[in-house]
């Protein structure tokens, strides 16, 4: 073995030192079991890295006729190949987590649905596509009614359940090519590309209707409590379409606006910006 086959046996990964230093993470529960793993790592290449010296101290020496140096290397040379195999678990272990890492960072943990972050950054892509080639792109801020009033009533337990099952429902009406996103609370953003405001509103009334429709005693917990007042769940919706010479953040801000009206106007409807 040569110093330089050592030298390829410690390469940086940048990648995953930055994940690791995302304040955003910190309250990732799998950001304890990272960091571990990944100081175990660096531990192993260190031990692996030095064995590699001891190695090359050896390389090109002659002990054919030292059976005590032979004996030595042979020994050191086991332990090199043993740790080499550890330390390849754990790179793969590294991976592993680093892909789990790198989908929690963009989805939310209770609905399984892009957060956000993510969210945003598409907003910005599609903000970016729209500049070049005038492709127009719809959003609905999608909002579930009455949520505090069930989170009071019965729990966040509960109202972590609603949350879930609507997601799904939402992730489902949705085409591939949408974003559901869960923006926060019991708010969601819909994320319409290539389609107009008219089709993209007979969507999102169709996922209304599917949300009014969920047969919720299947859902709920079997206890004592008194679950049968939940008959119907739904939501409010303002949606509005990207315009030429506006931010999205702009664009956000009339579909809350629209959000708004549709609360005004009684709840479980959909108003246009």
């Amino acid at each position: 073995m040569t110093k330089q086959s050592s030298a390829k046996l410690m390469p940086q990964d940048p990648e995953i030192e930055r994940i690791l230093q995302d304040p955003k993470l910190n309250d990732n529960p799998l950001m304890p079991v990272v960091k571990r793993l990944y100081d175990e790592t660096q531990e192993h290449k260190r031990q692996l890295q030095k064995l590699m010296r001891i190695s090359d101290a050896f390389d090109g020496l002659t002990f054919q006729e030292n059976s005590e140096l032979r004996e030595q290397f042979g020994k050191q040379l086991r332990r090199l190949q043993k740790i080499a195999r550890i330390s390849d678990m754990y790179q793969k272990n590294m991976v592993d987590m680093n892909e789990q890492l790198e989908y929690h960072a963009q989805h939310d943990l209770l609905t399984d649905l892009p957060n956000r972050r993510f969210a945003i950054n598409r907003l910005k892509e599609l903000e970016a596509i729209y500049q070049r080639k005038q492709t127009p792109f719809c959003l609905a801020l999608i909002d579930i009614d009455h949520f505090k009033a069930i989170n009071d009533k019965f729990g966040h337990e509960l109202g972590d359940m609603v949350l879930k099952v609507v997601a799904k429902v939402l992730k489902k009406g949705a085409r591939k090519t949408d974003v559901c996103s869960r923006w926060g609370g019991e708010e969601f953003l819909l994320i319409v590309p290539d389609l107009a405001l008219e089709s993209a509103e007979q969507m999102v009334e169709r996922i209304l209707h599917e949300v009014r429709a969920i047969p919720w005693q299947t859902h709920l917990p079997g206890n004592n409590l008194d679950f049968t007042v939940i008959n119907e769940i739904t939501f409010s919706a303002g949606m509005t379409v990207f315009q030429t010479n506006e931010s999205f953040d702009e664009t956000i801000k009339r579909a809350d606006d629209a959000l708004y009206q549709a609360k005004q106007a009684g709840r479980n409807c959909i108003r246009i910006a």
